[in-house]
């Protein structure tokens, strides 16, 4: 691992277990990984599962990200080396804009991060377009849908 983390390598995407767990037992591998991404490689949690997503629920999973490592979310390790390939192109984003970017959805490539988010039915002309169909509608605090869309609830 050592030797394989040495310039010029610049990204690697591993492959975890389950929801991005790797062995914590043992601090050699840690430690050469936390070096890699001291020095500037971009190294992305993917698991090898099928379903499921990268996650700092547990403890072996929170190692990883402490040493550095992108959690890859939901992506495939395939669209994982394909965004960090992207990445790795654009010469004039910063060590940490490149990482920023990996850690983002940027065309779908990983679900989006809706935590905290505030979403309303008017937000989208897609959701409009399903609201509409079903009959909802919804008001904001100074801003409404438009009247168009507006439909009273048969509940």
């Amino acid at each position: 691992v050592r030797a394989f983390l040495q310039p010029p390598m610049q990204g690697v995407v591993l492959e975890t277990y389950g929801s991005g767990n790797a062995p914590d037992n043992r601090p050699d591998l840690l430690e050469e990984l936390s070096k890699a991404t001291d020095a500037g490689v971009i190294i992305v949690n993917c698991t090898q599962c099928l379903r499921g997503t990268v996650s700092a629920s547990y403890a072996t999973g929170r190692v990883l990200m402490d040493a550095g490592l992108i959690a890859g979310s939901d992506m495939t390790p395939e669209a994982a080396l394909s965004k960090l390939s992207y990445i790795l192109a654009k010469k004039e984003l910063t060590l940490d804009a490149q990482k920023k970017l990996m850690a983002q959805n940027l065309r779908g490539e990983m679900s989006a991060d809706l935590e905290g988010a505030k979403l309303c039915l008017s937000d989208s002309r897609f959701i409009q377009v399903i609201a509409k169909s079903l009959s909802v509608s919804c008001k904001e605090v100074g801003r409404q849908t438009p009247t168009h869309l507006q439909q009273p609830c048969n509940s």
